[in-house]
Parts: C-alpha cells; structure tokens; sequence
C-alpha cells in the first residue's frame, strides 16, 4: 500500500510541477493555484484516510479526489504551452492510468 500511495503522489507532483512551471501568459496562474491547492488538499485528506484505515470506501475516496485533482489540472491546458501539449497530455494521460490501477477490494 505504501508503494501504491507513493507512486500516485509522485505522478501528481510531477503533473503539477510542469503545469506550475509553465503558466505563461494564456492562462491564470492565480486562479489555478488556488484551485489546485483545494484539490491537493482533498486528495491529501484522502491519502491521510486511506493510509490510517486500508477500507474498501476510504480506498473509493482516494480514487475520486485523485480523478477530480487529475481534472482540474486538466483544465488547466492552456498553462502547458511552454512545455508541450504532448508532453502535457502524457503526463496527464499516465497519472490516469496509474489511478485507473488502483484496485480497492
């Protein structure tokens, strides 16, 4: 279990990083932060639970803000210019897949 939190954070930081380093002048970085730090703070309180007591609902939790904090930051594209979209979309596209891996029973 500790693997599988780890890995999950690692892919929303790194999801995070490359939009926070990005924001350029197509998108608010203001409006972003603050909702990406409601949404961290979501999917933290998830992980929190769901390390303190391993059940089927808490994992279920966790799944769903990891999906809403992947979906903020998704629509947050504009602020991936500097970067790339593809590269963007992978990352993106990989956080996904590793919370889409997630099995809770």
């Amino acid at each position: 279990m500790k693997k599988f939190i780890t890995s999950a954070m690692v892919c929303v930081a790194i999801v995070s990083m490359m939009v926070l380093s990005s924001c350029g002048n197509s998108c608010d970085a203001n409006d972003f932060s603050g909702q990406v730090q409601d949404a961290v703070s979501e999917l933290q309180s998830a992980i929190n639970a769901y390390a303190a007591d391993p059940t089927e609902a808490n994992c279920s939790a966790y799944k769903d803000k990891a999906q809403g904090y992947l979906d903020v930051v998704e629509g947050f594209s504009d602020c991936a210019a500097d970067i790339g979209q593809g590269q963007y979309d992978a990352a993106i596209q990989a956080a996904r897949q590793s919370v889409n891996d997630i099995t809770c029973n």
